[in-house]
């Protein structure tokens, strides 16, 4: 398991790029008007990516939003999707295949993917700008 949400954040940012980098490659290659724009979209929106959450953190949040209390949450957020989303997830294994709540929430942020990243089109654009920033640096452009 990762040390800290640092580490988390450098994982989702990683799957990110990889995705984006992926998308624009097909986007550029179609070409479609405007790739890099459209692969950001679209690798927020439709990237499956894994959940980079701790079981810590899930275990503590999960079992309060199955019980119903959301106040844990900022209202509206990216974040706030995709707690419920992992909830959601947690609390079809609980009934339909009997598992306890912490095997379940292992089970969901380990093996499920994600609807998408749960990550603003602005933070997007910043992941891509950083990796860009540091490829020149090590290349010297």
């Amino acid at each position: 398991m990762k040390e800290n949400t640092q580490e988390y954040r450098k994982e989702r940012n990683r799957e990110f790029y990889e995705i984006y980098h992926k998308t624009f490659k097909e986007f550029l290659d179609a070409g479609t008007a405007h790739p890099r724009v459209r692969a950001v979209s679209f690798a927020v929106e439709h990237g499956n990516p894994h959940y980079h959450v701790s079981l810590e953190r899930a275990l503590h949040v999960v079992p309060r939003i199955l019980k119903g209390d959301k106040s844990i949450l900022k209202r509206k957020s990216l974040q706030e999707q995709m707690w419920l989303e992992i909830a959601q997830k947690v609390r079809a294994l609980l009934k339909e295949d009997g598992m306890g709540l912490k095997q379940a929430i292992c089970f969901v942020i380990t093996h499920c993917r994600a609807s998408r990243f749960f990550i603003t089109a602005d933070y997007a654009r910043h992941i891509v700008g950083a990796h860009k920033q540091k490829v020149r640096a090590l290349f010297n452009f």
